[in-house]
C-alpha cells in the first residue's frame, strides 16, 4: 500500500514538471474575460509578462503582432501604444475586418530598455466597439515567419500566448441559479411529502 502512494505522488509530481511550459514569457490580453452590451466600447490590453522570470532578465525591444477578433460581434475603433519601450517607431491598421496589425520597434538601447521595463510590459491597448448581435468572441494572437516579439539582441522571444474572450450580451447565470434553486426546492418538499 505504501509503495502505491509513493508511485501515485512520484507519477503527480513528474507530471506536474512536465506539464509545466518551457517558455516563462507570456503574452496575454487583459482582462482575459469580460461581458458587455451591445453598442458598449471596451479595451484589451496586449501585455508580455514574466522578463524577469528569466536569467538574464529579457526586455521587449520590437514586435509585430496580428490580433484576430470576429468581425460580426467587433468593430475595432482605436490603438493606443505603450510607453515603455521608449522612443519608437510605430505603426497599425485597422483596415481589414477581423485582423489588427500592431508594430513598434524601440530606437533605446537594450541598457535603457532594461532600466525602462520591469517584469511586464504592456504593448498597447485596443480599444473596440460591440457592433454585432449577441455573443462571445474570441480574441487571438497569430505567430508566423513575420509576427514576432523581439527581447535582448532582437532575439525572438519564445512566448507562450493567451486568449481573450468577450461575451455579448446578458449572461444567464441569475437565470440559471432560480432555475437550480426553485429545482432543489422542489426535491426537498417532494422528499418531505414521500416521508410525511
Amino acid at each position: 500500500m505504501k509503495k502505491q502512494i509513493w508511485l501515485f505522488l512520484l507519477v503527480g509530481v513528474l507530471g506536474w514538471f512536465w506539464s509545466t511550459p518551457a517558455s516563462a514569457l507570456n503574452i496575454n490580453f487583459v482582462p482575459g474575460f469580460q461581458t458587455v452590451s451591445p453598442g458598449d466600447t471596451f479595451a484589451l490590453d496586449i501585455v508580455v509578462s514574466g522578463l524577469e522570470a528569466v536569467t538574464p532578465n529579457e526586455i521587449v525591444s520590437a514586435y509585430d503582432l496580428d490580433v484576430t477578433y470576429n468581425s460580426s460581434l467587433f468593430t475595432a475603433t482605436g490603438v493606443t501604444f505603450g510607453s515603455l519601450l521608449g522612443l519608437s517607431l510605430q505603426n497599425s491598421s485597422l483596415a481589414t475586418l477581423g485582423l489588427v496589425d500592431l508594430a513598434e520597434v524601440s530606437l533605446e538601447s537594450d541598457a535603457a530598455l532594461g532600466a525602462l521595463q520591469g517584469d511586464s510590459v504592456t504593448l498597447a491597448t485596443l480599444a473596440f466597439k460591440a457592433s454585432g448581435g449577441q455573443g462571445t468572441g474570441n480574441f487571438n494572437f497569430v505567430f508566423n515567419a513575420t509576427n514576432d516579439v523581439k527581447g535582448n539582441g532582437a532575439a525572438v522571444l519564445d512566448l507562450s500566448p493567451g486568449t481573450a474572450a468577450v461575451q455579448v450580451g446578458a449572461t444567464p447565470e441569475p437565470g440559471t441559479l432560480v432555475l437550480l434553486a426553485s429545482g432543489l426546492v422542489g426535491l426537498v418538499l417532494h422528499q418531505r411529502r414521500r416521508m410525511a
